[in-house]
């Protein structure tokens, strides 16, 4: 027979062993499910969101195969966030274990021919949420259309470079309510863009398609929120 103490015990341990940690928002366990609407990161065979469609959630994916999900298949992405205040950021590896080529995404990507892990090259991935908060902040890429790899940036940066992004700028992305330049030069000189957003909509810019010589060439940015 255990004694008063011995079953105390036992009934801790059980009560901790059953101890589960809930999703909120909306957010199921880290798993795969049907497509069907409900909040996750949904996996497309086909570009613009077509063909046959898994749905994770929270959670490392070390190799898609094992969890069912058809390896070097996925050809868009789609993020349905479990709400206005909590958001999906998908990391997709080229190779199994997180290695090889990778892309962070935090929009939906209806081609990743465009993205560096590329099409039909998915092997794992790692989905975590992010608060809004987070999410917000001017975003710099280094392909046309918002695509490639990013850096975001919510206040000065005197030098890109401290970034590992000068004269990288190919398009920029804003989410949130910011307003400010970027400039050509470090220290905030040279020939010098205004960008801003009121919080309304995304207000983009590809400066690809313009003829002022920002086209890669970006090397300071002085934003600020208001």
């Amino acid at each position: 027979m255990l004694s008063k103490y011995a079953k105390g015990f036992l009934l801790t341990a059980m009560s901790i062993g059953a101890l589960q940690v809930l999703p909120t928002d909306g957010a199921q366990a880290a798993g795969v499910y049907p497509c069907d609407g409900n909040p996750g990161v949904y996996i497309y065979k086909d570009a613009n969101y077509t063909g046959t469609c898994n749905r994770v959630d929270i959670g490392d994916y070390a190799d898609l195969a094992s969890n069912g999900i058809t390896n070097d298949d996925a050809s868009s992405i789609k993020l349905v966030h479990p709400s206005p205040y909590l958001r999906y950021e998908a990391t997709l590896y080229q190779h199994s274990n997180y290695q090889g080529a990778k892309s962070v995404l935090r929009f939906d990507q209806p081609k990743l021919d465009v993205e560096n892990v590329g099409n039909d090259n998915v092997s794992s991935m790692k989905i975590r949420t992010i608060q809004q908060s987070e999410f917000e902040g001017v975003y710099l890429y280094d392909n046309p259309g918002f695509h490639g790899d990013w850096v975001k940036v919510t206040g000065p940066v005197s030098d890109l470079s401290t970034l590992s992004f000068n004269d990288r700028t190919t398009s920029i992305y804003i989410v949130g309510r910011y307003t400010g330049y970027v400039y050509t030069n470090a220290g905030f000189y040279g020939v010098n863009l205004k960008i801003s957003s009121d919080g309304t909509g995304v207000p983009t810019y590809d400066l690809g398609a313009r003829l002022d010589g920002t086209n890669n060439s970006i090397s300071s940015i002085s934003v600020t929120t208001y």
